[in-house]
């Protein structure tokens, strides 16, 4: 066979084999660019990651009901325990004019009375401004009254009768050293003595109910009653006693302290509507 004969029948073989390779190629798959699309019919499944997002979707949705039911719970305790927390505030608007309800009203803190210093009553007394001569009288006599409620709790407990109505009409029958302190003594001692113990002895507005008298009088929060009818007022049991007393309707007096300036407004005896806390200031401050 010629040269140009072998090369001939060399290329034709050649050309047979890559004809059956790309045959087979095709046959297998190989090299297709795009997939074949899949049966009608068969419905598409969901990706792994989307089914796993959805599950703890659905857990964050659970979570978030079962924080919103104990937040409403520790709302409602917490106004519970605002109601006995001393020096909560609390609102004097009850709805008979003749009286006023104390309740609580959730206003803003005011400052804890501070606690006085590790000293005997006499210098606390003497500190606060008062003779010494007048804080030794003022001492033995609130030692007195002590006494005679330690004597009748020791008597009553000696005879049996400790826990009856007896013992407690007794004891309410010896008034508390404070109110004999004040009505011996005079407002003037009185509040120092308040304020020589660390008590309190202002009273403040912490905010007006709308329409109330309070708030056509123009009282506001941050107002300190310092007096109503004439009266010293050094407690929220004070303003609430003077408020029940005399004609109720009648025009009354309350004396005020608003930045440094006393000022007067006149209102309605009975509820005044506003919302109070009670603070510890030096009886020279107004």
């Amino acid at each position: 066979m010629r040269w140009f004969e072998r090369i001939a029948v060399s290329a034709l073989a050649a050309g047979f084999g890559a004809l059956i390779t790309l045959l087979w190629l095709g046959d297998a798959g190989i090299g297709r660019d795009v997939a074949e699309p899949p049966m009608r019919d068969a419905a598409p499944a969901a990706p792994p990651r989307l089914a796993q997002l959805e599950d703890e979707l659905a857990a964050q949705a659970e979570l978030l009901t079962q924080l919103s039911a104990d937040n409403a719970e520790l709302t409602v305790r917490l106004r519970d325990l605002e109601r006995v927390a001393p020096g909560a505030a609390r609102t004097q608007a009850g709805d008979d004019p003749s009286s006023s309800t104390v309740a609580d009203a959730g206003a803003g803190e005011q400052p804890e009375p501070e606690e006085p210093p590790d000293l005997p009553q006499a210098q606390l007394l003497v500190r606060s401004g008062i003779e010494p001569s007048l804080a030794d009288a003022i001492q033995q006599r609130i030692s007195a009254l002590e006494m005679e409620r330690l004597y009748l709790r020791d008597q009553a407990t000696r005879e049996g009768w400790r826990n009856s109505e007896r013992f407690s009409a007794a004891m309410n029958e010896l008034l508390r050293p404070q109110d004999v302190l004040r009505e011996e003594f005079g407002d003037d001692v009185y509040d120092r003595y308040l304020y020589a113990m660390g008590q309190g002895n202002r009273v403040l507005v912490a905010s007006t109910l709308q329409d109330s008298p309070a708030d056509v009088a123009g009282i506001r929060a941050g107002d300190t009653v310092l007096s109503y009818a004439g009266k010293r007022v050094y407690s929220v049991g004070d303003l609430q006693s003077a408020t029940a007393a005399g004609e109720p309707g009648a025009s009354v007096v309350v004396e005020l302290l608003r930045d440094g300036v006393r000022w007067y407004a006149t209102v309605p005896r009975g509820p005044l509507g506003v919302r109070l806390d009670v603070t510890r200031r030096a009886p020279s401050s107004g």
